[in-house]
Parts: structure tokens; C-alpha cells; sequence
């Protein structure tokens, strides 16, 4: 009689792919000064927790979107929203954008468009009131118009804001 021995080995485990977690935005802070008159400008950015999906030629990887706190004495409190690649929309007058800080309900929020008319950069009104509820949200969401583009939301990951 023979004896035939088949030689089994238990299979590797399949290794389980696990998502590296996505680091939170955090504020940067810096300020300048203007050669000309010696004004200081301090201010305070963070960059949006996701990333925009457009099409040609707005198509580039990881794209997102910016949250700027300017303040000097000449111009005052700003507060601008921007996208590194995007058209913002706006009509004559004035930019229209839902915004929800944390659980609150979405509200309407107005801003203007830039002297320059750069399509990337929005400066939000009521920057007092703004301010005011961005130091206690830790989230906060903005939906601004895009050119032939609709229901892109901006996530802000703000919690730790330390600006003066």
C-alpha cells in the first residue's frame, strides 16, 4: 500500500486595507509689513478639509479651497474665501453663499468680488459677525457659486483658532 502525503499550508492572511487618516487642517498664522508705510497685516489661513472635482481645465489634484483673515489698519477686518483652481460667481452687486457653522442651519451669506476681479477670491461681508461665530464652530461648511458648477461645499475644519 502506498502512502500519499499532500502537503497543504494554510494561506496568508489578506492584509486589510486600512485608510491613512487625513491629517486636520490647522491655522497658519504670519503677518507682513508694507514697505511703503510700514503698516503691519496680520493674519490667519486654513486650508478646506476636502478637495475639489472639476472638469478641464479647472481638473487639478488637490485642488481646495481657502479660508484668509486679514487685518490692518487700513483696511480693517477681511475675511476672503478662495479656491486654488475654480471660477466664483457672482452677479452685479454682490456674491451669494449658503454657510453653516457646526450643527446651526445653513444660513445666506453675501460677499463682493475683488477690485481685481480675480475669479478665485471672494472677501465675505459682515466680517465682524463671521469672525464671531468662526471662533466658536469647529466646523464650518460654505456652498459658493461656481461657474457651471453646482452643490460644491467647502469643509473647514476650524476648531483652534488663535488670532487676535
Amino acid at each position: 500500500m502506498r502512502c500519499i502525503f499532500i502537503a497543504t499550508t494554510t494561506p496568508a492572511p489578506i492584509p486589510i486595507a486600512r485608510p491613512t487618516p487625513i491629517a486636520t487642517p490647522k491655522w497658519e498664522y504670519g503677518s507682513s509689513t508694507d514697505k511703503l508705510d510700514g503698516m503691519i497685516s496680520t493674519t490667519a489661513s486654513i486650508r478646506s478639509a476636502n478637495t475639489l472635482s472639476f472638469d478641464f481645465p479647472y481638473n487639478k489634484p488637490d485642488n481646495r479651497g481657502s479660508l484668509f483673515l486679514r487685518k490692518n489698519k487700513k483696511t480693517g477686518l477681511n475675511i476672503l474665501l478662495a479656491v486654488d483652481h475654480g471660477q466664483l460667481t457672482c452677479n452685479v452687486y454682490e456674491c451669494q453663499m449658503r454657510v453653516r457653522f457646526d450643527d446651526e442651519p445653513p444660513t445666506n451669506w453675501s460677499g463682493t468680488a475683488p477690485a481685481d476681479r480675480s475669479s478665485n477670491v471672494l472677501f465675505l461681508s459682515s466680517e465682524a459677525a463671521f469672525l464671531q461665530k468662526l471662533r466658536k464652530a469647529k466646523v464650518v461648511k460654505i456652498q459658493p457659486n461656481f461657474y457651471q458648477v453646482s452643490g460644491v461645499v467647502l469643509e473647514f475644519q476650524v476648531a483652534g483658532l488663535n488670532w487676535q
